[in-house]
């Protein structure tokens, strides 16, 4: 499996398409899970897609917010779902002007993992 030891903590993000009895996010301890065959992307696609109560879903490390999984697998689909590279984006400020900012998706994931409000609000995949 790729992505982090059995000892380290992930993030699983799912978009739903209605409301859930889960929150938004899970935060799992890997060594619980045992033994998984096939990769990670797999894996979500199974636990969290497979019944139809979410879209999309992704794993990412509590460390850094990397993402390192995504699913739906077909044509990466959960890949343009949930991620998106750095990039610009032009961001209200408090006194109302507006200031070109660049987001980081996986920073602003860690962020959240860390329990925290991100600054920049929360951005997923643009």
């Amino acid at each position: 499996l790729k992505g982090p030891s059995c000892s380290d903590q992930v993030v699983i993000w799912r978009a739903c398409k209605r409301a859930s009895p889960f929150k938004d996010s899970l935060s799992v301890d890997l060594s619980t899970m045992g033994e998984e065959e096939g990769d990670w992307n797999v894996t979500i696609e199974e636990w969290l897609l497979a019944e139809g109560q979410c879209v999309a879903g992704a794993l990412a490390s509590v460390t850094d917010g990397a993402m390192y999984a995504a699913a739906p697998v077909a044509a990466e689909e959960g890949w343009s779902l949930l991620f998106k590279e750095s990039y610009k984006q032009m961001l209200a400020q408090e006194d109302g002007t507006e200031k070109e900012e660049t987001i980081d998706e996986s920073a602003i994931l860690k962020t959240v993992a860390e329990g925290k409000r991100p600054a920049q609000g929360l951005w997923i995949a643009g």
